[in-house]
């Protein structure tokens, strides 16, 4: 995020991250190269989750955001996902031949497929930002076989295929990580692909 946000968004925009969790992918801190002298961080963050256990101001649904409308320039979405395996059941959700690789957690614990998960948010996300949307997806390949969710999302909030959205996809940062749990700091770490979708309303705006 701390290199995303200040190339794509101007410095101390007003961000609400939906998704917080444990808020890792704002370590170490929310400060850049350009920003730290000052003492003044590159954005001012909203952190929201529907979790107890997640040290976020706003406990509550991201469909049903408690916030006035165009109440901040930006918001960060990283939605929690499972895979289902071997055709086993996880998390309540049956695997098997011809079923899909990826189910997305809902609200309230239940695992929903991608395509009917972004319908349920692209209008809060519309109301509440001003500008911007940022949707974080990992893993999009599952034996060599590419996983449309990028495809989903655009359908809910690119208004090139929904009309009714604000938003235009600008961009998709790809990045290649390290999953630390695996033995990230050995010579044969795996390895995680990230795709930053990056929305704007307005593409002129930063």
């Amino acid at each position: 995020m701390r290199k995303l946000i200040p190339y794509y968004f101007d410095s101390g925009v007003k961000v609400l991250d939906v998704t917080t969790g444990y808020k890792k992918m704002w370590e170490p801190a929310l400060f850049d190269r350009n920003t730290i002298d000052t003492g003044k961080p590159y954005c001012d963050v909203i952190f929201m989750d529907g979790s107890k256990q997640s040290d976020a101001h706003i406990l509550g649904d991201h469909r049903k955001i408690p916030l006035a409308d165009n109440s901040v320039d930006l918001i960060i979405f990283d939605p929690a996902f499972t895979e289902v395996k071997n055709a086993q059941e996880n998390y309540g959700v049956k695997g098997g031949k011809g079923r899909r690789h990826f189910y997305f957690r809902g609200i309230g614990g239940k695992w929903i497929p991608p395509e009917a998960y972004f319908f349920q948010c692209w209008r809060e996300f519309n109301r509440v930002s001003r500008n911007g949307l940022i949707i974080k997806i990992a893993e999009r390949f599952k034996d060599l076989e590419e996983i449309p969710v990028i495809t989903y999302a655009d359908l809910a909030f690119n208004k090139r295929f929904n009309k009714k959205s604000a938003f235009t996809r600008v961009v998709n940062v790809v990045y290649r990580g390290k999953r630390k749990a695996t033995g990230a700091r050995t010579a044969n770490a795996q390895r995680v692909l990230s795709n930053y979708l990056i929305y704007k309303k307005d593409r002129r705006q930063r």
